[in-house]
């Protein structure tokens, strides 16, 4: 039996956790769009290739180090001493772990930034001479983002752990607001090196907002080293199959930039389309999944199995009913939202054609994306990252392979080629991991998602004929090669695919279209009062 009273009423912290964090990565995720419209219309596309390559080192050693430990191992390990009451066994442990991140990060990123200029030629190998250096000189500048973002996320790690998610949760938003003040006051004079500085800033401001009340709630910054703690030698066994299963995706995304090089504009494309879909799946997948996280490691370390497999069962039933419409929608709308972000100043038409097959190939696998920071996490909730790992190697690497067969195909544009090699790795990594958990359940999960999505789909395949049918009749009154237009026309079918979806769906009877209004309106009448 699913236990929508106790996790999708107001009478847990479950409920406020996941609405704070899906309106406030909604809001980021909006500014994220707003950062790309001011990236397209101040520097050319090409230019912005430099900009997204710069980030590949650098977010190799971010998402090595730091969301190796984090995600996987800190969380629960924290989370755990907490569920027992040894508060100040856990403070002692994050206390070690901040003082070990920034150890590590610094003896990485000093050796590498004397090391750049001889790897970025390998990193784009089809960029000229200028644009080669360009990238090199702001990987060094980005160079600084691990260091402050490494403190930034042991921080939101603790409140995470606290069920505090305010401030993490705007922690995003001070971050692209950064961004898109730079690149409005400095990119038309200092072009992309204007931007890359003011990302600095905003990780400074990423961190700053969430280390007031991580203070308030005990943490103490002070250095600490003790390597021989339990809890520190587990966390640091834990984040070897992470990273290695980190590397893997990383190393997909650094030969995709390698194979975009010899296109210009593909990287910038390829980034930017990646962006763009991440909201949804960010919005209504990680948003689930960081929330439930704490309570999943909880469950594990009191080995409450039933309780286990309900929550992930829950957040599994969410994550299709929001992000399946959702991919369907971005398919048939892609054109216009490409041309309402981005087709403006440096990106044109022709810009603009590649980035909407982008997209769409991008969409097609929105619902596994939404699905795979769920599953991960409940693996690194019984603190199994050696799975995770696996699978995600083994899907990389399929990635990886497609992309290359697709681009000597010739097919598609090369961006195109990639996002849907992409998709295809994440579909693969979704469903092992589906598969994984259900026989690690002992068969829970199948019966009741597998008969639950076919509703849904359903649900959703109606919602799509009313898109179709309102873009269209919108497209045949106004000028749709008006901005106004275009965005009353992206709008009104969207609006009209939400209402039908819905419609559909409370009439197929699904659970989840009749409590989500009903939790909306508790949390208002709740602020009203």
């Amino acid at each position: 039996m699913f236990r929508w009273n106790q996790i999708l009423s107001g009478e847990n912290k479950l409920s406020s956790a996941s609405l704070i964090l899906i309106v406030t990565l909604a809001l980021s995720n909006l500014l994220g769009w707003v950062r790309l419209h001011f990236l397209a219309q101040k520097i050319p596309t090409d230019i912005l290739d430099t900009y997204v390559a710069a980030f590949r080192l650098p977010d190799l050693v971010f998402n090595l180090i730091v969301l190796g430990a984090i995600s996987s191992a800190f969380i629960p390990i924290f989370s755990d001493y907490l569920a027992k009451k040894k508060e100040q066994e856990a403070w002692h442990i994050a206390q070690c772990i901040l003082t070990l991140l920034v150890i590590v990060l610094f003896l990485l990123i000093v050796p590498l930034y004397f090391l750049i200029p001889y790897a970025t030629p390998f990193l784009v190998p089809y960029f000229d001479p200028q644009k080669t250096q360009t990238v090199a000189d702001l990987s060094r500048i980005f160079l600084l983002s691990p260091l402050i973002f490494g403190l930034s996320y042991v921080v939101g790690g603790i409140l995470n752990s606290f069920n505090r998610f305010f401030a993490y949760s705007l922690a995003p938003l001070f971050y692209n607001l950064a961004i898109i003040t730079g690149t409005i006051l400095f990119a038309d004079r200092f072009s992309v090196y204007g931007v890359a500085w003011a990302v600095v800033v905003g990780a400074l401001l990423h961190l700053s907002i969430q280390l007031v009340p991580a203070v308030k709630l005990g943490l103490r910054l002070r250095p600490l080293v003790d390597v021989t703690h339990h809890a520190v030698k587990k966390i640091g066994l834990l984040m070897i199959p992470r990273i290695l299963g980190m590397a893997a995706n990383q190393i997909m995304l650094i030969v995709f930039t390698a194979l975009a090089s010899v296109s210009a504009g593909a990287n910038f494309i390829f980034d930017s389309m990646n962006n763009i879909q991440t909201m949804p799946t960010v919005i209504f997948g990680t948003s689930f999944a960081t929330a439930v996280f704490p309570l999943l490691s909880r469950h594990a370390a009191l080995e409450r199995k039933d309780l286990f497999q309900s929550d992930i069962t829950t957040m599994a039933r969410w994550v299709i009913f929001l992000l399946l419409p959702a991919s369907l929608g971005m398919i048939l709308l892609r054109a216009q939202i490409v041309r309402l972000v981005l087709g403006s100043g440096h990106f044109g038409w022709d810009e603009t054609i590649r980035a909407a097959t982008t997209l769409g190939f991008f969409a097609i696998s929105l619902v596994f994306s939404g699905l795979i920071p769920l599953l991960a996490r409940a693996f690194y909730a019984m603190k199994d990252t050696m799975t995770p790992m696996l699978l995600s190697s083994i899907s990389a690497a399929v990635g990886i392979g497609v992309g290359y067969v697709l681009i000597q195909l010739g097919f598609f544009d090369v961006a195109s080629s990639l996002a849907l090699a992409f998709s295809i790795g994440a579909i693969l990594n979704a469903v092992l991991l589906y598969v994984a958990m259900d026989r690690r359940l002992g068969g829970s999960l199948n019966g009741s998602l597998i008969s639950y999505t076919g509703r849904v789909v359903l649900a959703t395949l109606v919602m799509g004929l009313a898109v179709q049918g309102m873009k269209y009749w919108v497209g045949s009154i106004f000028d749709i090669d008006r901005v106004v237009y275009l965005a009353l026309q992206t709008v009104a079918a969207g609006v009209t695919g939400l209402v039908v979806y819905w419609g559909v769906a409370t009439l197929l009877r699904i659970p989840e279209a009749s409590h989500f209004p009903k939790v909306l309106w508790k949390k208002y009448a709740t602020l009203q009062s």
